[in-house]
């Protein structure tokens, strides 16, 4: 590069820097509040959802998702990048609780718990309610066990098949006959 190049671009940007400094750009920006870096709007603290941590190679990761059921994003501590910075991490016996800085604030939030429902109750074969013939276990089935088997998948199979075109064709379905009793073996 040609010496006298290089002494203009030199001085263009001392002087820009010069300039910068007296405006104070770094710390007074004028798209925030006075004060400097810290939005004065509050956010919602249900904005933001902590759902997971796990430990790598000593390396913690968090999930954070927005509330709601968003997609979530796994982060580091103190990792930029992302809307969001994890910059605090604590974990007191089951509570495990991060500090993110989010939209210019800071915000505490609890790992959240696993949500359980209950199960519906399993039903016996053969119970009312449920559907189709039940073919009894046999330990050394004979050809004739496995023909029977096989007729009986091939029936349910083809009573399922009817009761799925009578519900698209909207047609009331009868009250399904009930099983006969399996055969002795």
């Amino acid at each position: 590069m040609h010496p006298v190049l290089s002494a203009l671009l030199f001085a263009c940007a001392a002087v820009s820097c010069a300039w910068a400094a007296e405006l104070k750009l770094g710390t007074d920006s004028p798209f925030l509040p006075a004060g400097g870096g810290v939005s004065a709007i509050p956010i919602d603290q249900g904005a933001l959802e902590f759902k997971g941590v796990f430990t790598l190679d000593g390396v913690v990761h968090f999930n954070l998702a927005p509330a709601g059921g968003g997609k979530g994003t796994w982060v580091l501590l103190n990792e930029t990048g992302s809307p969001f910075k994890v910059v605090e991490y604590q974990k007191n016996g089951d509570t495990e609780i991060v500090f993110v800085e989010y939209q210019g604030q800071r915000v505490r939030l609890e790992l959240l718990k696993p949500r359980t429902g209950k199960a519906a109750p399993a039903s016996k074969p053969g119970a009312p309610g449920t559907s189709g013939p039940i073919t009894p276990v046999v330990l050394n089935p004979t050809p004739a066990d496995n023909n029977r088997a096989l007729e009986d998948t091939i029936a349910e199979v083809r009573r399922r098949r009817l009761l799925r075109q009578q519900a698209a064709a909207g047609v009331q379905a009868p009250a399904p006959a009930p099983a006969p009793p399996p055969a002795a073996p």
